[in-house]
């Protein structure tokens, strides 16, 4: 997908994923990359062995972050967030906002703040948030002004 998007642009992207060999991998990142989608554990592989360097980065994604904590890849990712530039922006998205991924956000990103969407939604102390208005809560503000 990344490189259907970047196909008229000068964007050059690798894709870093465990179960196949990491020289492909390899030669791309030797190359040079503005974006990289990546795998934690593979990803750490690469920093580890001084194939990926991440000290540049502006922008990081971290996108199903409760499925990833299901897994076990809390210790990764904050691995691979001590690497990266503290003067980041951090998009972290997750289906679900428990308390892990609460926790995650709160210690691990500055100036969090949360964009819920949904019918329940469970509201954390000292992060902000933005619901957006849909239908149903449209109908629902009406039922209860009706008393």
């Amino acid at each position: 997908m990344v490189n259907a998007l970047g196909k008229f642009t000068s964007l050059r992207s690798a894709t870093v994923y465990g179960g196949v060999g990491m020289q492909p991998q390899e030669k791309a990142l030797q190359q040079g990359v503005e974006v990289i989608v990546a795998c934690p554990g593979r990803l750490l592989d690469h920093l580890n062995r001084g194939t990926a360097r991440l000290d540049r980065v502006e922008v990081l994604v971290i996108d199903e972050a409760d499925r990833m904590l299901d897994m076990g890849f809390l210790p990764s990712i904050q691995q691979i967030m001590k690497a990266v530039s503290p003067e980041r922006q951090t998009l972290l998205f997750s289906a679900t906002f428990d308390a892990a991924v609460e926790k995650l956000a709160a210690k691990d990103i500055a100036l969090a703040a949360a964009i819920l969407h949904g019918e329940r939604c469970a509201f954390q102390h000292g992060v902000p948030y933005a619901l957006p208005r849909t239908a149903a809560f449209e109908a629902r503000a009406v039922a209860e002004a009706a008393g």
